[in-house]
């Protein structure tokens, strides 16, 4: 877990789990989530994104962001860092589920998720070549 200025965690990240695959779908295929990044994709599509999410299949880590109380509680969303489009850089994104925003959720999963890169890859993770 980790915290929020000097308020109690709101949320955690963690591994996602196959319990989470229809939260994953909703976040693929929701159009009020999707408004940003480039609208929602098909069923099949998402049920693709999600299960390469959720076999780790990717060189770059997911977690899913979870209620601070609750380790395998309901998923509200997800962070991730992923390669930009450059294929040179890493970015770190996120989505909600809309019940699951305003809340201060998206800070913390990307304070949470920026941290994580700043231990695995030291001051390189500022340097203009890993623009987090």
């Amino acid at each position: 877990m980790f915290r929020r200025s000097q308020n109690p965690s709101i949320c955690s990240c963690g591994h996602l789990l196959p319990q989470d695959t229809p939260a994953l779908l909703r976040l693929h295929t929701d159009r009020e989530v999707r408004h940003f990044l480039g609208g929602p994709v098909v069923e099949s599509v998402a049920s693709q994104r999600a299960h390469s999410l959720l076999a780790r299949d990717r060189p770059l880590p997911a977690w899913a962001i979870r209620s601070a109380n609750s380790e395998l509680g309901p998923m509200l969303g997800i962070v991730s860092l992923d390669q930009h489009h450059d294929g040179k850089d890493i970015e770190v994104s996120y989505a909600l589920l809309p019940e699951n925003q305003g809340r201060g959720c998206a800070t913390e999963a990307v304070q949470f998720a920026l941290s994580h890169a700043f231990v695995k890859w030291g001051s390189h993770a500022s340097s203009p070549k890993r623009n987090l």
